[in-house]
């Protein structure tokens, strides 16, 4: 992973994002409708709720859109698009050669240059539970030398901070991290937006500014995977403490 990090220096990769929304959820409908309406889906690698076809009845889907969206043009364009998939193979099952670490597609994180971490839970942490929660959709990015954006609970980079980890300021905006809901979905999408329309080639430029914190990311990852499981989830009560 090192020696492919380090080589691609030398490249301009295809495209400008990545992210992962398996499941429908309220705020990655709100990412795709966004995409969509900014003409940016094109700009990245990403997968839209493919996991459960169940989910995509013409009601499920004016669940999570209507009252959220008002360009009713884009809620027709959901309906046709989903489910929708950069790759061919989903869940790593039917090509597991590409997905050979821990189920990350190592081929199209290094075709991009950040993520888009959609996590599973948005809401304020006071409103579902006391702790905020991360899944694997962010340790991808901190394992595979991408600086991200996150639409998650709001403190969820300063967790990241408390763990060792480094984030991305002054090269992307992280005012959003501490903002309210709403306000922080639009800080948020703003700095997509900003990061999309900028010259693939500066946006390189860009990338390899922050090549230190990208390096740090991946040894501390690496340095916390390796203390074991009990260490491991000893050091995650203390920082949620």
């Amino acid at each position: 992973i090192k020696t492919m990090f380090k080589n691609s220096k030398s490249f301009v990769r295809q495209k400008h994002y990545l992210t992962y929304n398996g499941y429908m959820k309220e705020h990655r409908v709100k990412l795709l409708a966004f995409l969509l309406e900014k003409d940016l889906l094109d700009k990245g690698l990403s997968s839209f709720f493919y996991y459960d076809e169940g989910q995509l009845s013409k009601e499920f889907i004016n669940e999570y859109t209507y009252g959220e969206i008002e360009d009713k043009t884009v809620i027709s364009k959901i309906r046709k698009l989903v489910p929708y998939s950069f790759d061919k193979y989903r869940h790593g099952v039917d090509d597991p050669d590409n997905y050979s670490v821990a189920g990350f597609n190592i081929t199209s994180q290094f075709s991009t240059y950040f993520n888009i971490v959609a996590e599973s839970r948005f809401g304020d942490q006071s409103e579902i539970t006391h702790a905020i929660f991360l899944s694997d959709k962010v340790c991808k990015p901190l394992f595979l030398f991408q600086p991200f954006i996150v639409l998650g609970q709001r403190g969820s980079l300063e967790i990241l901070k408390r763990m060792g980890f480094k984030t991305f300021s002054p090269w992307i905006n992280e005012e959003y991290d501490l903002m309210v809901d709403s306000d922080r979905m639009s800080a948020a999408l703003k700095e997509v937006e900003k990061l999309c329309r900028l010259d693939i080639n500066d946006l390189h430029k860009w990338y390899w500014e922050m090549e230190d914190i990208l390096v740090h990311n991946f040894n501390h990852f690496v340095k916390l995977n390796d203390q074991g499981p009990k260490k491991f989830r000893d050091f995650m009560e203390n920082v949620i403490e």
